[in-house]
């Protein structure tokens, strides 16, 4: 039997073996390391495009939604339906046709993204030059190429298509929507035309202009419709139904798929990361190739070929070892550490350190995983006594304003005032009992904004029997906002400041109560014409009695939210104030807690 330690020199040998055993653990790790730091690669980039694409879909839907509302409102607009339904004479309708013109041209000219408007009548308009409005007719609108996309609906988005203008040919999107009377006749269509330049625009992020240039973005409806795209690459019919195979229903998501027929060789291995946002028409959705997401993977693996030939050369068995034996259990804690993910609870992660090390580094590992133990715990303890403090502080400052006890006396109050024949007296209970029933509210923290409303109304009215209606006030909230939520007794004290302070002395009071919704959360104002407050009114000492409401709706304020929500009050002697009061769109009464385990997960 053939033995080579028997027949061949012993270096030859023991370089033979190293070698062989270098070149073979190098391969290993080569392959090792290219597999793991792609997956990595993959997860990371994969992570990141669904947090970008998260935040650019809010944007499009921001945006987009911001359309669908203008188009609502143009297709609703007075002068549009006289217009539509003009039977009149022709300078009567060529006068209603002009402010048309002007109404839709404001709505050009104030929002950049709108390149112009075109209206599809029924009756024959008068042509109008110069404006970004157009005027077309019915018959003009059957031979649009996206005429079929709108026959059995009632509004619809198109796919980026070219129109010609007066200075050329332009990249659009469009909107569509028909046009109704208030009986429910068919008027004709509006349709909105977006610069396609301003839509890629939203699709753009500089982060990913400068580390993948190879990617391409896309912009599809709840149909799976390509609105837009960005990037270099087209994406054909069987891309697009393979992409909307894998998509699905699911919000988010990634995957490796093989384009077979793509024209672009490059991208026919390409990684996909789509997000959907919830209640949300639009799928954004980012192709990279595989190669350029792996291409450091590569050059890893090329570096650690090169290293391990020259390894080769200079093999040593004892340095191998013993450096070996030395800084392996440096490198098993350094994975530890690397591993260790802050973003993740502390106490879902468990450590794989060896327990057979019985010197110093036996030691470093134990103290290391007691480390670990007691942070967890730590992080634990301070999570829970975050949120009882929360609670504590939130119940504390509500129950300032929760007299329970009231409002079963006023109750009994008001049979009496009725079986008496006061029925002024009634009245003013029953207000008390209605704003104190608001009050409790079982003991919610959030109430609806309408029902905010209804308490300042009840106190108002209250206001008036006292003051023989000395003043009036004027409500404008939007309907959209009324079903939202608010802190509990958050408007009242300062309408009563204004009341009991502003109004003083006043011969006729008004006092008016507005709230508007942006991007940035919901701003309720409340002024009045009343004699304002003394100069230099934010730097008086605070009182010891009085002043409670009003302190307390900010204390609540700022234990409830953070960043730029809260109050800021505007006010000059004899000219009024003005009380603005900020806070985001709460759509539900458990706002805060879900905030804040949301907040905690990320952690």
């Amino acid at each position: 039997m053939y033995n080579p330690f028997k027949r061949h020199r012993i270096d030859h040998l023991l370089f033979g073996s190293f070698a062989c055993l270098i070149v073979i653990l190098i391969i290993a790790v080569i392959v090792i390391s290219y597999n793991y730091s792609a997956r990595e690669l993959v997860s990371n980039t994969s992570y990141y495009q669904q947090n970008l694409l998260n935040q650019l879909n809010k944007q499009i839907v921001t945006q987009m939604n911001s359309i669908e509302q203008i188009s609502l409102a143009a297709s609703r607009n007075t002068n549009v339906q006289s217009f539509l339904g003009a039977e009149g004479d022709s300078y009567s309708n060529y006068q209603q046709q002009k402010t048309v013109v002007e109404y839709m041209a404001n709505i050009v000219f104030s929002t950049n993204i709108i390149e112009s408007i075109d209206l599809y009548v029924l009756h024959q308009p008068m042509r109008i030059s110069g404006t970004p409005v157009n005027f077309k007719s019915i018959e003009a609108l059957k031979e649009e190429s996206w005429y079929p996309l709108i026959q059995d609906t009632d509004f619809t988005w198109i796919p980026e298509s070219r129109m010609t203008t007066e200075d050329g040919s332009t990249p659009v999107i469009s909107f569509i929507r028909k046009i109704y009377s208030y009986t429910g006749r068919y008027q004709g269509d509006l349709a909105f035309h977006m610069k396609s330049s301003a839509i890629r625009n939203l699709l753009k992020d500089e982060i990913s202009d400068s580390t993948h240039r190879s990617s391409t973005r896309v912009m599809m409806d709840f149909k799976g419709r390509i609105i837009s795209t960005l990037g270099d690459y087209s994406i054909g019919p069987d891309m697009q139904e393979l992409i909307l195979n894998r998509i699905d229903n699911s919000r988010t998501g990634n995957a490796h798929i093989r384009f077979g027929s793509s024209k672009d060789k490059e991208i026919n291995d390409s990684l996909i990361v789509w997000t959907r946002l919830y209640n949300s028409n639009w799928i954004l959705v980012e192709i990279t190739p595989w190669k350029e997401i792996t291409r450091g993977s590569t050059k890893i693996s090329t570096i650690l070929l090169f290293v391990g030939l020259i390894a080769i050369g200079f093999a040593i068995i004892l340095t191998l070892v013993l450096s070996n034996q030395f800084t392996r259990p440096i490198r098993i804690l350094l994975r530890e550490m690397n591993r260790f993910n802050k973003k993740l609870p502390q106490s879902s992660q468990k450590t794989q350190l060896p327990s057979d090390y019985h010197n110093e580094f036996g030691t470093i590992f134990i103290v290391y995983k007691n480390m670990l133990d007691s942070n967890a715990e730590m992080f634990q303890s301070l999570e829970n006594r975050y949120i009882q403090q929360k609670e504590s502080e939130i119940k504390a400052l509500q129950a300032m304003i929760n007299p329970h006890f009231l409002y079963n006396t006023l109750d009994q109050i008001n049979w009496m005032a009725i079986e008496l024949g006061h029925f002024e007296i009634s009245k003013v209970v029953g207000l008390m009992g209605r704003m104190f029933r608001i009050g409790l509210s079982n003991g919610e923290y959030l109430i609806e904004v309408q029902e905010e409303l209804e308490h300042i109304h009840c106190y108002m009215e209250l206001q008036r029997i006292r003051l023989g209606n000395k003043f009036d006030y004027v409500v404008e909230v939007p309907e959209a906002i009324l079903n939202g939520y608010i802190l509990k007794l958050t408007l009242q004290p300062f309408v009563e400041n204004a009341v009991m302070h502003g109004l003083h002395g006043v011969q006729q009071g008004r006092i008016v109560i507005r709230a508007v919704e942006s991007a940035e959360g919901i701003l309720f104002t409340i002024t009045d014409n009343g004699k304002g407050m003394k100069e230099a009114w934010e730097n008086q000492k605070r009182r010891k009695t009085g002043g409670y409401g009003i302190r307390n709706v900010k204390e609540r304020m700022d234990a409830y939210y953070s960043g730029t929500y809260g109050i800021h009050i505007k006010s000059e002697p004899g000219q009024g104030t003005e009380v603005c009061i900020r806070q985001p769109r709460i759509e539900n009464s458990n706002h805060w807690r879900e905030q804040y385990v949301e907040s905690g997960n990320r952690r």
